[in-house]
């Protein structure tokens, strides 16, 4: 006969040699607050835009720095960044001589990737940098970087102006300045 006083005593040894089956589940229920999760709603799509024949600038005090034509723009789901599509990219400096007037850097490729956290522009695909009115770079892809304004690549570069041809491996273009560094193995022609 079992008497009370003995179910007090196996009342401590069930629970001990039944602790692992309800110990987990238990714990992940207190752990959680006391609320079961549930699926809820699904998140919603991710947005993409695609425009035609796009034109944008951007000034700083009043003065206009840079303009970017596209013929197409879109993002991809899930980016910030922007795609573009024949892309004419054109770079304003104020000149030390003549006074008062713009000097100008042009950049025309296929593609470009502007990069909204890095504030980097990367054009590809064919591209010609023009700067002053008798230089033309030729390379398959460089990098425009907004924050120090400068223009910068690692791929093969060739350099044409009046009675020069450069030919070299990276380049990095300053706008501010002017100042531009071919690297590389160089080579130089002079007529």
């Amino acid at each position: 006969m079992i008497k009370p006083r003995n179910l007090l005593l196996l009342l401590p040894l069930l629970t001990l040699v039944t602790a692992p089956l309800w110990s987990p589940p238990l714990s992940t229920f207190l752990r959680s607050g006391g609320v079961v999760e549930s699926a809820g709603p699904a998140p919603a799509p991710a947005r993409t835009f695609s425009m035609e024949n796009v034109n944008f600038t951007q000034s700083q005090a009043g003065r206009l720095e840079w303009r970017i034509d596209a013929a197409r723009l879109h993002t991809a789901a899930g980016e910030t960044d922007l795609h573009m599509e024949d892309v004419r990219a054109v770079f304003l400096e104020a000149a030390a001589k003549p006074a008062n007037s713009p000097r100008q850097t042009t950049i025309v490729s296929s593609r470009a990737d502007y990069d909204t956290m890095e504030k980097a522009l990367l054009l590809a695909d064919g591209v010609i940098l023009t700067f002053g009115r008798e230089y033309v770079l030729r390379t398959e892809k460089l990098r425009y970087l907004a924050e120090i304004r400068q223009i910068k690549t690692k791929a093969a570069v060739r350099l044409d102006g009046p009675n020069l041809a450069i030919k070299g491996k990276g380049l990095t273009y300053d706008l501010a300045s002017g100042a531009y560094d071919i690297m590389g193995p160089v080579s130089c022609q002079v007529w």
